[in-house]
């Protein structure tokens, strides 16, 4: 970790310690830094303080949900050509599952861990079972755009129909708000749907903003 980074990281600490009254063994000082963390692409470290949240607070939702997106976010950057890192990775994708089943035992509405169950269930190719999470998602909060765009990533890897794809896609450019639309948008856009459209960051959101325009090129 550079001395920038680190530095970041003791700031950040130091502010929890200072405004918000937080200490080493809080969930508070845990969540910062597990947030941090993530924000850096450490998410075992991340892993790691969602855990001792959960320690303090076995009925902590968010937690789970949270330790399970961190779980899923670990397996993005190993060599997935290696035949042993590939069941490493299925591995981490089942228990990611779990915190994911484990905050809606805990609260069976919760619309993010269907989200968040959905997203992994993709990564597993399991795309008719990510679809009926990101549709329980919907029935929760017709308004989570999230739970819209990635239902048409999933209908399009599911039978390569990219209009049944664009009708979702459609309905979350309508969800989405202008100070989300170019982060959401772009970060979460397939890297091969990215480059056939030639896009870059600047140009995100005037694409989303024309998804109609957006959905054609795809077709």
């Amino acid at each position: 970790m550079s001395i920038n980074r680190a530095m970041s990281g003791l700031v950040i600490v130091l502010v929890c310690l200072a405004t918000l009254g937080c200490t080493p063994i809080s969930n508070s000082y845990y969540f910062i830094l597990a947030r941090y963390k993530v924000n850096d692409y450490d998410h075992e470290g991340a892993i790691v303080d969602y855990t001792k949240i959960i320690e303090n607070d076995p009925g902590n939702v968010t937690a789970y949900v949270q330790r399970g997106h961190a779980k899923a976010n670990s397996t993005q950057y190993n060599d997935e050509n290696n035949p042993a890192i590939a069941v490493l990775n299925q591995a981490i994708l089942n228990s990611s599952i779990s915190d994911f089943d484990k905050a809606l035992k805990l609260e069976p509405y919760k619309a993010d861990a269907f989200l968040g169950r959905g997203q992994v269930n993709h990564q597993s190719d399991k795309f008719q079972a990510a679809i009926d999470d990101y549709s329980i998602a919907i029935e929760i909060n017709p308004r989570l755009f999230e739970a819209y765009y990635w239902r048409g990533i999933s209908k399009k890897a599911m039978d390569n129909n990219p209009m049944r794809a664009c009708t979702d896609w459609k309905m979350a450019a309508q969800l989405w708000t202008p100070t989300t639309l170019w982060e959401k948008f772009y970060s979460s856009m397939p890297r091969d749907l990215r480059s056939k459209l030639g896009m870059t960051h600047n140009a995100a959101e005037t694409a989303a903003n024309n998804v109609n325009q957006l959905c054609q090129e795809y077709l």
